[in-house]
């Protein structure tokens, strides 16, 4: 240390107010000139080796600049160890430089936490368990320790010092955090309970949202709508309201179809033997019948049998679970007329396949309805209103 003032006091013994400003610019050139070869030579040969490397988890870090972070100490170290030769602002530049060592590290212990966190949402085990709200937790502790340090350092105090200062402003503190503490605890809630997980189908209809899980974060949970659009709810609302989620009706592999069409009462009747034997010929529905009248007595109505075929003609299709409940019952008579409901599960839970499956079934019955004399009820309008005008 003493040589290097001898050179320069040597150096400037006729310009001493240029000494220091010289030993600020040198030690900044250097530190510059050591940043750019790690920056442009170092990180390079890091990521030449990475993409020849087998693992996947190394690109992560790269991807994630933990390796760059480390660059940044290396302009930073520099200055803080030539911290002597800036007179007079020894204790400053000092106190400066650790500040920041210590914001750097802070940096890199954060993107190393993003890295793991992006690894093990990668796993098949992350489906079930997501955690992101517990990573951005720590995440925020660890920058709020690191700004502790740094003023700790820059102030010259113990930390602890500023812990206790921090101490009297919990108060404080809990109404700045509070959205972050409550959506720590319903991240955590969710994760323990199972409750809901990425990829999930819910539906939230107070906040407009029906679609698929795209992402549980500390504060919010995003929502893909299927009509592509994005709903952010507030983490907390899922223990706070209710929500429906479907994929215990995906892991099932069935989906619910429970579907009414109404009927007119005063079209229900008694059928007679040769209307029986003419159902039993028609050509869409014959065979059916056939095997619906089997053991009917002579008080069968068209609406009875009907409710058999419907049932036969559900029991048929390869597309409707046979192990789940099948039922073609009516409903409690109202104004509106005879619901006559079919109530069964399709064997996909894919939505265009459920669709068509649903919409052939009730288009069947609107179809055979007619052929056992059975009247569908609607509000009167177009040839309703014209035929009763012709009359």
């Amino acid at each position: 240390m003493n040589a290097y003032h001898n050179i320069f006091d040597s150096l400037f013994a006729g310009y001493p107010f240029l000494e220091t400003p010289v030993r600020i610019a040198l030690v900044l050139a250097i530190a510059y000139i050591l940043f750019f070869i790690g920056r442009f030579y170092i990180l390079r040969a890091i990521g030449y080796v990475i993409k020849k490397s087998t693992i996947s988890w190394d690109d992560l870090l790269f991807e994630k600049k933990v390796f760059h972070t480390l660059i940044h100490l290396i302009p930073i170290l520099v200055v803080h160890n030539a911290s002597y030769l800036f007179t007079g602002f020894e204790t400053a530049v000092r106190r400066l430089t650790l500040a920041l060592i210590a914001f750097t590290m802070v940096v890199f212990i954060a993107r190393v936490l993003a890295t793991v966190q992006a690894v093990y949402e990668r796993t098949e085990f992350a489906k079930d368990k997501p955690i992101k709200g517990f990573f951005q937790i720590v995440t925020v502790i660890v920058y709020l320790v690191g700004l502790v340090l740094m003023a700790a350092i820059l102030m010259g105090k113990s930390p602890v010092i500023i812990l206790s200062g921090i101490g009297a402003m919990t108060a404080v503190f809990m109404l700045v955090f509070k959205d972050a503490i409550l959506g720590f605890v319903s991240s955590l809630q969710m994760s323990l309970n199972n409750s809901i997980r990425k990829g999930d189908w819910i539906a939230m209809e107070k906040y407009g949202a029906d679609g698929e899980v795209a992402d549980i974060s500390l504060y919010s949970l995003k929502v893909r709508n299927w009509n592509n659009t994005f709903t952010s709810i507030p983490t907390q609302k899922f223990l706070e309201e209710s929500f429906t989620n479907w994929r215990g009706m995906q892991e099932s592999g069935a989906r619910r179809i429970s579907r009414s069409v109404p009927l007119d009462m005063t079209s229900v009747r008694f059928v007679t033997t040769d209307e029986i034997a003419r159902l039993s010929t028609d050509p869409v529905v014959g065979r059916l019948v056939a095997r619906a009248v089997e053991g009917l007595g002579e008080q069968a109505t068209n609406l009875l049998i009907l409710r058999r075929v419907m049932a036969l003609y559900l029991r048929g299709r390869t597309d409707i679970r046979q192990d789940l409940t099948i039922l073609v019952r009516t409903l409690e008579p109202t104004h509106a007329g005879l619901p006559l409901q079919l109530y069964c599960f399709t064997a996909t839970t894919v939505w265009e396949e459920y669709e068509a499956i649903q919409g052939e079934l009730i288009e069947f019955l609107v179809a055979v309805a007619p052929i056992f004399g059975l009247r569908l009820l609607q509000i009167p309008s177009g040839g309703d209103v014209r035929g009763i005008g012709v009359n």
